[in-house]
């Protein structure tokens, strides 16, 4: 690899470390003393519960869970879900206006991400339900699930209608997010493998083609060849995609390059 290009990668690794770190502290300052403020609503009426469609079709998606004050504040938490792996990968919680909640969830539709009503039991069961599948694998919830949990107040998790199935085709399947870094994915991976062993799990880590040696060996696959033909390659000669049956008992990896 080119050492330009070495520098440049270098340099975007930077650029999100920096992002990530900046977002988390403005987190940290807008959810200072959330709990506690939760906690105070957790027995207000619930205003209303929501679940968006592509939690059921990609397994990744958002439940909230809303409350009304007397003053007519909604009290809202967020859960980003990711039902095939991680469990809960992000959370939020706000004091708004009824108009500001009304303005958020027309934000989601605007976006593509519109959301759909569930009864609360069924919003608490499925963020319930993949914290604790998640921490089967060894993976904890995002650092704010302790504050923004506290709105599920008194609402019975037993008493669900509908019941989110966990892990994909039966075991866990890990999908890299934008600003995880070759390093965090690499400790995912490793987990999963000690929890579930070889074959156990599939994962989709995004990452330049270049880099396919670390993660084939990282899998077990320590004998492979760069011409072998269960490997489909670009035009730069990048892996596109590893076929599992070129090594029985590996997970399927599928490498793609973030710059295309």
């Amino acid at each position: 690899m080119a050492s330009s290009e070495v520098r440049r990668r270098k340099q975007l690794e930077k650029k999100k470390k920096k992002r990530s770190e900046k977002l988390h502290q403005i987190r940290v300052r807008q959810n200072a003393g959330m709990g506690d403020r939760l906690l105070m609503r957790a027995r207000a009426p619930i205003h209303e519960c929501l679940v968006s469609a592509d939690i059921v079709g990609q397994g990744l998606g958002e439940v909230v869970i809303s409350r009304c004050s007397a003053s007519g504040e909604i009290a809202m938490s967020l859960f980003l879900i990711d039902r095939h792996c991680m469990g809960v990968k992000d959370c939020y919680s706000r004091i708004v206006t009824a108009a500001g909640f009304r303005d958020f969830v027309g934000h989601m539709r605007d976006n593509g991400r519109p959301m759909r009503v569930i009864d609360p039991p069924s919003a608490r069961r499925c963020v319930e339900d993949a914290v604790a599948y998640a921490d089967s694998l060894g993976l904890k919830p995002h650092p704010d699930y302790r504050a923004s949990k506290m709105i599920f107040g008194d609402i019975n998790p037993v008493e669900a209608s509908r019941i989110f199935e966990m892990g994909q085709n039966g075991k866990p399947f890990f999908v890299s997010g934008p600003f995880q870094s070759q390093e965090e994915c690499a400790g995912i991976v490793s987990k999963l493998t000690e929890r579930c062993g070889v074959g156990g799990f599939d994962y989709l880590i995004a990452a330049q083609p270049n880099d396919r040696i670390l993660r084939l060996h990282e899998c077990g696959n320590s004998d492979f060849d760069d011409d072998d033909e269960d490997f489909e390659t670009d035009d730069e000669g990048g892996v596109l995609e590893w076929s599992a049956e070129a090594v029985p008992g590996t997970p399927r990896v599928i490498v793609i390059d973030p710059a295309a």
